[in-house]
């Protein structure tokens, strides 16, 4: 007597986390390629704290959208992006952030770029107290003595803030 019986074991409902336990369920994060990824975040839907791993690149006026925490593992780069390009608090980019030319305003607060910064070209007037660059910030010619203060404060090997050893950052 096979075939007849569709019918499947209930699966049990999560139950809600004792006290003292984390919710491990509410914070998971999708894993997704960049393929998968670019349409949702040019349609604003990307999942907050989404990790996409490999490059992504918006060009031609497209106005990406990113969500809060999203992790991306390779470069991002906005080439000729719209003035709706929307970067999200606590955004981290493993790789390279070329953002040149784009009209974006400002960095969102959190945000950290494992490589390489490149704001040159853009209306950025200053950077988040809490930036953190791994090597390299391009400014261009537009930079602010805000944007070169902040870069001078910055140690040339971390781009973190100095530390109070005695050794001086030089720009």
């Amino acid at each position: 007597m096979h075939g007849n019986n569709t019918s499947r074991p209930a699966v049990p409902a999560r139950s809600a986390p004792r006290q003292g336990q984390r919710d491990t369920h509410s914070r998971q994060r999708h894993h997704l390629t960049p393929r998968q990824a670019a349409p949702l975040i040019l349609r604003g839907t990307l999942p907050p704290q989404s990790v996409v791993t490999g490059n992504l690149t918006f060009q031609d006026n497209r106005e990406p959208i990113f969500a809060p925490g999203t992790h991306i593992r390779g470069n991002l780069r906005l080439l000729g992006c719209g003035e709706g390009t929307r970067l999200a608090p606590g955004m981290t980019i493993d790789g390279i952030a070329d953002f040149s030319m784009t009209p974006l305003t400002a960095l969102p607060e959190r945000f950290t770029v494992g490589m390489c910064l490149d704001v040159s070209d853009t209306h950025i007037q200053e950077f988040p107290r809490n930036l953190k660059v791994g090597w390299k910030i391009q400014v261009g010619k537009n930079a602010t003595q805000s944007m070169k203060a902040r870069m001078a404060a910055l140690d040339r090997k971390t781009c973190q803030p100095a530390k109070a050893s005695g050794r001086k950052a030089t720009a």
